[in-house]
């Protein structure tokens, strides 16, 4: 019998894992945005003594418009000068360093989230493990149980799973997916972050080749076979060429891989190269909604908690020990780089393009890569989990 006292609530360390996921999200825009003003102000210090005053006045409206958004400050009010130019840019400048570390302590902290979530979960899966295994000879009740909001993650594309020998095929593909996220793809941005503090002081060339090289050394086509991709059509989502992608995963799932050029206009290229999780399929669920499956029978679940106790492992090796100490690591040098860059008297171009180049590769790991592979994987989970307790309880 599936004994529920066995069981701790993981809502709230589930729970704890969306909000810490909504402040990566927010603090890695922000920090874009922050750079994204930064270029305009400097822009706009250029033009300064270059243009009459009503073309100037006119040119600055614009930028301080979007540099104030949000605030209440009049861009109108703003009297401009060499002076207040070069302040406005030094505010900036300490504005998008302390960004930077609050982007890194979010990566850090949903990390650790989900760890906790993810160990929580692996317990009350060898719960179900444990009953599954008390519960040889008898029989389901019901041919089918209901999931719950949760059904959503139980998809392919938009194929329903319900055949449990399949179920076990397509988590054992997410299983591979997360553990070469943890691993190859990882590394090489922990690396990133050891060359933007050891390159201090040598911006230029010699940092943007060390970050792209970062990138570029992760070996690409051993990442294509572990995850199966295939290369897309022109017409594919992104609408550009060099398009690669895994066929769709557990979860409503798939894995993209983007070339491009490093230097494309962006976020100094990394948006435009590496990996990105996004929806197979375009879909819209209702949270309130439910929906049956077909009742798994004792023997034909053999197999599947190990699955995703093993998913779960995953995603904490991910998060805890030699992981765990590269974070610790990448705050330092980061916190470090920001102490000696705040000190700058004058900020260069190559000042930014290293911190463009920087978070955008941790962000390519943390916020477009693991990131939504992660909760996915955590959500799959659940639903796993749900699918099988519900079918636990109608054996007698």
């Amino acid at each position: 019998m599936y004994d529920e006292t066995d069981v701790v609530s993981d809502d709230s360390y589930v729970e704890d894992v969306v909000l810490a996921e909504n402040r990566l999200v927010e603090s890695f825009e922000s920090l874009q945005r922050l750079m994204d003003n930064y270029t305009a102000l400097s822009g706009l210090a250029e033009l300064h003594g270059k243009l009459d005053s009503e073309s100037f006045e006119a040119s600055a409206n614009a930028v301080m418009s979007a540099v104030l958004a949000g605030t209440d400050i009049d861009p109108a009010d703003i009297v401009y000068s060499p002076e207040s130019l070069s302040t406005l840019l030094k505010n900036a400048w300490k504005a998008i360093l302390e960004a930077l570390k609050n982007f890194v302590k979010d990566v850090i902290k949903f990390m650790e989230n989900l760890d906790i979530a993810a160990l929580w979960l692996s317990r009350r899966m060898r719960v179900v493990e444990r009953a599954r295994a008390a519960s040889r000879g008898k029989l389901p009740t019901s041919s089918t149980v209901e999931i719950g909001r949760m059904y959503r993650y139980l998809r392919v594309g938009r194929v329903y799973i319900e055949d449990p020998i399949r179920l076990q095929r397509e988590l054992d593909k997410l299983y591979n997916a997360v553990k070469t996220v943890n691993t190859t793809y990882f590394e090489s941005i922990s690396q990133a972050t050891t060359r933007l503090h050891s390159a201090r002081g040598k911006y230029g060339k010699e940092l943007d080749d060390a970050l792209v090289n970062c990138v570029l050394s992760i070996p690409w086509e051993v990442i294509d076979r572990t995850f199966g991709m295939n290369a897309l059509s022109g017409t594919n989502k992104f609408g550009r060429p060099g398009v690669r992608g895994t066929d769709p995963l557990l979860g409503g799932i798939t894995i993209y891989r983007l070339d491009g050029k490093l230097g494309d206009r962006g976020t100094a290229g990394f948006r435009y190269h590496g990996i990105i999780t996004e929806d197979s399929t375009e879909e819209v669920f209702n949270i309130l909604e439910s929906r049956e499956f077909k009742t798994i029978q004792a023997p034909d679940m053999a197999g599947i908690p190990d699955l995703v106790i093993k998913i779960l492992e995953g995603i904490s090796s991910g998060t805890q020990k030699s992981a765990q100490e590269k974070m610790k690591r990448m705050m330092t040098n980061v916190e470090s780089f920001i102490k000696q860059a705040s000190t700058d008297e004058k900020i260069t171009e190559s000042d930014m393009k290293a911190i463009r180049r920087f978070s955008s590769a941790l962000s390519y790991w943390s916020h477009s890569a693991s990131r939504r592979l992660y909760s996915t994987s955590m959500g799959v989970s659940r639903a796993v989990l749900t699918y099988c307790e519900k079918s636990i309880k109608t054996y007698r």
